[in-house]
């Protein structure tokens, strides 16, 4: 038997300031900045038949210079169909509660919703390294809005324009 079905995994690498950029601000001084590698890993795991519920773990690594973060975790997702009484018209809203662990820095706890093409999250990021314990600040609240991709999981639109769209 299948464990776990409609599966979804992906993963991504991207590199930034590829060309070390001059960042000072002096003419006869140069200070070019650190390129910047970031891979992120996840998979969001349909827990049952019906699709009505997901595990969804995640990492994300970022490496700058000798900086380096790592950052993982899940979230739970959750689908909730809303039905008319009176006529057959149905649509879902995704709910998801996650936690993720920023190793020797954070722990973040999360909640969004998912409707139509749009995400509403919120975050609380509460800082465990020295910088909470000698500054008293670092941990915060985060609102997060995203647009996501209008297909859904295995549909083909035919003249679907591939290119992104900046506002």
């Amino acid at each position: 038997r299948v464990l776990f079905r409609s599966n979804f995994v992906y993963a991504g690498l991207a590199a930034s300031h590829i060309g070390g950029e001059n960042t000072s601000f002096f003419i006869k001084e140069e200070y070019n900045i650190h390129r910047r590698y970031t891979l992120n890993v996840g998979s969001d795991i349909s827990m049952n038949d019906e699709h009505q519920t997901w595990f969804c773990p995640k990492l994300l690594g970022m490496m700058q210079g000798s900086q380096k973060e790592i950052t993982g975790g899940f979230s739970v997702k959750n689908k909730v169909m809303f039905k008319s009484q009176y006529t057959n018209y149905q649509k879902e809203l995704m709910f998801s509660l996650g936690a993720y662990y920023r190793f020797a820095d954070a722990v973040i706890v999360l909640a969004r919703f998912e409707y139509n093409n749009l995400s509403v999250g919120l975050s609380y990021d509460y800082t465990l390294s020295s910088l909470h314990k000698n500054a008293n600040a670092g941990s915060a609240y985060e609102v997060t809005i995203a647009i996501l991709n209008p297909l859904k999981r295995g549909e083909i639109r035919r003249n679907y324009n591939k290119m992104p769209k900046f506002f």
